[in-house]
């Protein structure tokens, strides 16, 4: 929170820029990735989670959603049509305006996460499929993915700088301070409007 707070128009620009370019990155990742969550993952380690190819979550003690709703702020539209396309439009509607944070099975009852396990097996299950993720060949990974993938590449483009300047915008915004100083005190954002 504090990397937001309170910070001029260019320090905030640069960390979006960045955060979406990493995620950009990751996301086009050019061969399968894992995403292994075994506690909290909100707000953008939620859209790091959805940007893998699969995503394996603990059964009990974490939780997975999108948080920026409730502390004031939007959330970019790339991440947006990829959750769409995980679990539909009206659970990524509910997702983003309620903002509500699921627990594994209720995760994987929607699709937004393929596996739970008990804490002591997720990271051995990880490996099981990563193991045998590791037998294709080079190219024909990197070829699976790039047909999953090809379809977001242009739509990405199009829209990044837009994802940019708007998340900027809303950051900066009277409720979106608040929003960050209230995750900094560690309380609940008091919205002007």
């Amino acid at each position: 929170p504090t990397l937001m707070y309170n910070k001029s128009e260019k320090e905030i620009r640069d960390a979006v820029t960045l955060l979406i370019g990493c995620a950009s990155l990751y996301f086009n990742f050019p061969v399968p990735t894992i995403a292994l969550i075994n506690g909290h993952c909100m707000a953008a380690g939620a859209v790091f989670a959805i940007y893998s190819d699969y995503r394996y979550m603990v059964d009990k003690g974490g939780r997975i959603g999108f948080s920026e709703a409730l502390v004031g702020l939007n959330f970019p539209s790339a991440p947006t049509m990829v959750l769409r396309d995980l679990v539909g439009t009206n659970k990524t509607r509910d997702l983003l305006y309620g903002g509500k944070q699921l627990k594994g099975p209720e995760a994987k009852e929607i699709g937004l996460v393929d596996e739970v396990y008990p804490i002591e097996s997720l990271f051995s299950e990880g490996m099981k499929l990563a193991m045998s993720l590791s037998k294709l060949t080079y190219n024909s990974a990197r070829g699976m993915k790039t047909a999953q993938r090809s379809f977001y590449k242009p739509i990405h483009e199009t829209i990044t700088k837009e994802d940019i300047d708007y998340f900027v915008t809303t950051i900066q915004s009277t409720d979106g301070q608040e929003g960050f100083l209230s995750l900094i005190e560690k309380r609940r954002p008091k919205f002007v409007t």
